[in-house]
């Protein structure tokens, strides 16, 4: 991997950090641990623009660094964030890769497979199944956070355009 890629991706992991610590601090009283997926943004973004595994690495990267500065490292909002995230990522991969599925499609699917993944944790590692009436709403929040999530980087698309040798 060659520099010039090492420090976009490098710098893709400090801002998708700062955009998760930021959303940490914007309280949403409705759910408990609902979030507006600000960190999303830079995920979606390098999808599109970057190799599987680089997205990959930026994601986990992301989901360790912010967890560390919180103070949640290895507990259960690590582990739901954890699965949230890596739930989303494979499916906006495999969505990715389908010819004529839009990128806000994309974007809505992620963040309603992110809710799922959290709770499902929440359900394994609490013990509580009464979590799961949270789903619903969950689910419902998701769709437009996924929106905002998929239009921003639709237009950031739009405006950015990195060349291959740019980032190679």
């Amino acid at each position: 991997m060659k520099l010039r890629r090492i420090v976009f991706i490098s710098l893709l992991i400090a801002i998708a950090s700062i955009l998760g610590y930021v959303e940490s601090l914007i309280p949403i009283t409705l759910v408990p641990g609902v979030k507006l997926g600000l960190a999303n943004i830079v995920i979606l973004f390098s999808i599109y623009h970057f190799k599987w595994y680089e997205a990959l690495i930026i994601t986990l990267i992301r989901i360790v660094l912010v967890s560390l500065v919180l103070g949640s490292f290895l507990n259960v909002g690590f582990f739901m964030s954890l699965s949230g995230g890596l739930l989303s990522y494979l499916l906006m991969v495999l969505l990715k890769n389908i010819k004529n599925i839009s990128i806000l499609f994309v974007s809505i699917s992620g963040a309603l497979v992110h809710g799922l993944g959290q709770i499902s944790v929440a359900i394994i590692v609490m013990g509580a199944s009464q979590v799961i009436y949270y789903l619903p709403l969950i689910m419902l929040l998701s769709i437009p956070t996924g929106v905002i999530v998929g239009v921003l980087v639709r237009e950031l698309n739009k405006h950015i355009k990195l060349e291959k040798e740019e980032i190679e």
